[in-house]
């Protein structure tokens, strides 16, 4: 009875600060700043009557299609949109810890290892709350696809991707690993879904013309096809994204330590510039960092496709052939750590994604241990100075984000380069005797 009792007063005390959370949220998005307000006034003008003009800013990255799929909630006032979109954030997070739960095979009695994770990205989490933003479910959506995957409904967990994709246009990074193990069934549901939002939803909602007008403006702003100079972080308007501090992408930084220019712009303005680079400087390392990391991250993703005990039993050691959980899990681990080296923007709140990557680290901790408290040490270094501006401007999180994607990109990469170094191994000893390799055959069939 004290049980049940203490139970009950658990949830009483859950629901009462939800209840809170609501309030205050929705109060602070009536009267001080959010990123609500914008999306909301689109949807009201898109709800009463559907047009190009309606498009917020030529410089809005956002996809026509988020403006459809969230459409409906213009015929609401702003506060009932900001109370909608906060319970279903809610709902979202909650979705998050059972899916992540499952997906790392977590028994009841190791789920208060969750906290580590949880504190690792409170502050981006409630960051995600109060602007109103849609990180929480676009997570929900991911992490639910790779558990269809997991259980073989491929196609249902390729249309998740879609629809995240839909909404945002980062989650198609998640579809890699898909693609490249060739499972056509999940690249498939993407492709109907993208289809099915943009082009069927998109056309019954604003009118054939309408949504041909929207995605044309769409796609002028990510193509630059009216851009009149190449980007340069002097001149904030020619960029896609924006050098501000509080961006911790890889352009960002690189804008900001290589060139003279502020790392922020209004107020008090300051800097923090290393070099003295030109524009073209900076655009050269740019391209060059992301190339880079687009091919660490699909190199670090073959190696993981060919890091299995069954394949290397011999080469690697416990810590470096999974460390007791899923290859879709440190798949879908090193992705969300990936999108943080190659995204134009990386936003405060974009950094809860790291929740299931440092999850996995708090898992595999017992066959990694020194290096599971280095990298937990130092992504709360990080998340602690995000207090500091210049910590930012030097792009402190994105180290951390580059730390979090070594702990599965590292041992991927060692055990395709050991299995490289093994084939070669045995090309220079020559063909292997048929009886030799029956009699392996059979010692394996025995084990």
């Amino acid at each position: 009875m004290d049980a049940s009792s203490a139970q009950i007063r658990q949830r009483l005390i859950l629901i009462a600060a939800i209840a809170v959370g609501g309030i205050v949220i929705t109060v602070r998005t009536e009267r001080s700043s959010s990123d609500l307000r914008g999306f909301h006034a689109v949807w009201v003008a898109n709800w009463q009557q559907p047009s190009v003009e309606n498009r917020p800013d030529p410089e809005d990255p956002y996809a026509p299609s988020f403006y459809v799929l969230f459409a409906p909630l213009g015929a609401l006032p702003l506060w009932g949109a900001a109370l909608v979109i906060y319970l279903i954030n809610i709902g979202c997070a909650w979705g998050i810890v059972r899916l992540t739960i499952g997906l790392l095979n977590l028994p009841p009695p190791d789920y208060a290892q969750l906290w580590i994770p949880v504190v690792g990205v409170a502050p981006f989490f409630l960051g995600t709350l109060t602007l109103g933003q849609n990180t929480l479910i676009l997570m929900c959506l991911v992490l639910g696809a790779y558990t269809f995957a997991r259980q073989g409904r491929e196609f249902r967990g390729g249309c998740l991707i879609g629809l995240a994709t839909a909404i945002k246009v980062y989650p198609v990074l998640f579809l890699v690993p898909f693609a490249l193990r060739l499972r056509w069934k999940v690249c498939a549901g993407f492709l109907a879904t993208i289809v099915f939002v943009a082009g069927g939803l998109g056309t019954l909602f604003f009118g054939y013309e309408t949504n041909v007008g929207w995605y044309h403006s769409w796609g002028r702003f990510v193509t630059r096809a009216d851009q009149d100079r190449l980007e340069d972080p002097a001149f904030p308007r020619s960029m896609r994204c924006t050098a501000r501090y509080n961006n911790q992408a890889v352009h960002a930084v690189l804008a900001r330590v290589m060139m003279d220019v502020p790392a922020k712009w209004y107020g008090d303005r300051f800097q923090v510039n290393l070099l003295k680079c030109d524009a073209a400087t900076w655009r050269r390392a740019r391209t060059g960092a992301t190339l880079f990391f687009a091919g660490l991250g699909i190199a670090a993703l073959c190696g993981l496709r060919l890091n299995r005990r069954r394949q290397l039993p011999r080469l690697l050691p416990v810590a470096e052939t999974g460390g007791g959980i899923s290859r879709d899990a440190r798949e879908l681990g090193m992705v969300c750590s990936w999108f943080f080296l190659t995204s134009p923007m990386v936003w405060t709140h974009y950094l809860v994604w790291a929740f299931f990557p440092l999850a996995c680290v708090v898992r595999q901790r017992p066959h990694r241990p020194r290096m599971a408290m280095f990298v937990i040490g130092a992504w709360f270094a990080a998340e602690c100075l995000i207090g500091s501006k210049f910590s930012r401007a030097i792009g402190v999180n994105l180290w951390a984000g580059l730390l979090l994607f070594s702990w599965f990109a590292v041992p991927a990469l060692h055990a395709m380069t050991m299995r490289f170094v093994n084939y070669r191994r045995n090309l220079d000893d020559g063909p292997i005797p048929l009886s030799t390799r029956s009699g392996d055959k059979n010692k394996r069939r025995a084990a």
